[in-house]
């Protein structure tokens, strides 16, 4: 029986935590619900002081707006930033020469009393021709040689070729079907003379010899050779600037055939070479300024050449004259992108 009786206590003991169990439980539950009721019940009363407090303080309503302007100006700016594109890269000088040294040639027109050495650059297609880029005063005074012969060469020192160079201008670059008396074509020509630019045309190569020494006969004899004409199959121009680019401070690369830069091979025939100068846009310019100031180093025969922008790559200026100081001298460059707006863009489709 003792037994028997201490079996039945194990059970009812289970049954008396078991109950126990449930009823602290229950009562956790409930204390539970308890503390979120009374931690509502506050938060409920807080926002409702807050609210009154906005309500009677027209201030205070103030400055919440505003703080939460600030909030969402924060949110929209970071969401700005996230979709803003990465800005321009900006190039190496070495970059820059190596990619656009290609567009740069060298000019040199007679005059019919001596020559006018400048550079150019190439520019874009005209009727299937390719047309070069340069200052008005290199080709103002050309005259055409005998037996009908351009009176300019332009050359390449890169490729090593030599053209015929016409000198024409804006008139008759402009589309045929577009009628353009002479009146206005003198007005044109005018206002090219006052900008300095201007245009030269290459068709053909020039003709050359080359000389080698006959062992058999001892005496050197000259035989023609073909020209190279690569230039003429150009399909890529340089990528002129945004008008919003050209601010001061910028570093600019400029591209030219100075006089200063080879040595004489002939009197008076200078060995000319591609010359690399550096230095920065010294002025902030407007599309309303058809020039800008650089403190790159200009000297004759760059007049023609290419500036280039180094944040961007890309066509910004033509050097036009140097202005000489007392102590230094600083160059004067043609806004690219404003004759490209006025002039350019109405003679080549490419740009």
């Amino acid at each position: 029986m003792k037994n028997q009786k201490g079996f039945i206590q194990i059970p009812l003991l289970i049954a008396i935590i078991a109950g126990v169990l449930v009823v602290g439980g229950a009562s956790y539950f409930g204390v539970k619900q308890y503390q979120n009721y009374q931690i509502e019940k506050e938060r409920s009363a807080t926002e409702q002081k807050q609210n009154e407090e906005i309500k009677n303080n027209p201030q205070n309503s103030e400055i919440e707006k505003l703080r939460q302007e600030v909030e969402e100006l924060k949110k929209s700016q970071t969401k700005t930033e996230q979709a803003r594109p990465s800005s321009e890269k900006t190039f190496s000088t070495t970059q820059i020469v190596s990619q656009n040294k290609k567009f740069i040639v060298s000019i040199v027109c007679s005059t019919g009393s001596g020559s006018v050495f400048g550079s150019g650059v190439i520019i874009g297609k005209s009727q299937n021709n390719l047309i070069i880029l340069t200052n008005y005063h290199v080709t103002k005074y050309a005259k055409t040689l005998s037996a009908g012969i351009s009176p300019c060469v332009v050359s390449d020192s890169g490729l090593g070729e030599y053209y015929y160079g016409q000198p024409i201008y804006f008139p008759s670059m402009i589309s045929q079907s577009e009628y353009v008396s002479l009146s206005q074509q003198q007005a044109l020509i005018n206002e090219m003379d006052a900008i300095d630019f201007s245009f030269v045309e290459i068709k053909e190569p020039i003709q050359g010899e080359t000389m080698y020494y006959d062992e058999t006969t001892g005496k050197y004899i000259s035989q023609p050779f073909i020209p190279k004409t690569s230039l003429l199959s150009t399909t890529i121009f340089p990528k002129i600037c945004s008008q919003n680019l050209l601010k001061a401070g910028e570093e600019i690369v400029v591209l030219g055939y100075p006089m200063i830069g080879g040595d004489s091979v002939l009197p008076g025939v200078p060995n000319l070479k591609l010359i690399t100068t550096e230095g920065i846009i010294s002025n902030d310019v407007s599309n309303f300024d058809n020039y800008f100031v650089s403190s790159a180093k200009i000297e004759q025969g760059n007049s023609g050449g290419g500036a280039f922008l180094k944040s961007g790559n890309c066509f910004a200026g033509m050097p036009t004259y140097v202005q000489v100081g007392e102590i230094e001298s600083l160059g004067r460059l043609i806004n690219i992108p404003k004759l490209k707006e006025n002039y350019l863009s109405k003679i080549f489709s490419n740009l």
